[in-house]
């Protein structure tokens, strides 16, 4: 199977096919896969992207997903408290 695009969905989907027997290639036109899911430095601040594609934690897609291919303790989910967008005033 070959699979363009190393998001999220492509890299589930490489996962499930991969666990079910399948020999998968995977491409992206970038250096690391994630896709739109990714964090990157700006100005000393780190910025995550497409959280939002896997919000809900375990019980969400991603945790479906890592359910089915075996692995279901990949990951360590952090449940913040208080997730909002803190604003800091400076004088």
């Amino acid at each position: 199977c070959i699979i363009v695009g190393g998001g999220i969905g492509g890299c589930a989907i490489g996962a499930l096919l991969a666990h079910d027997g399948w020999k998968v290639k995977l491409f992206d036109k970038n250096k690391i896969i994630g896709g739109r899911c990714t964090t990157y430095d700006h100005e000393g601040y780190k910025i995550d992207l497409g959280v939002h594609l896997f919000g809900e934690g375990n019980s969400g897609f991603l945790g479906d997903v890592l359910r089915a291919v075996g692995e279901p303790d990949a990951i360590k989910w952090v449940l913040s408290k208080d997730p909002r967008p803190i604003l800091i005033l400076l004088n």
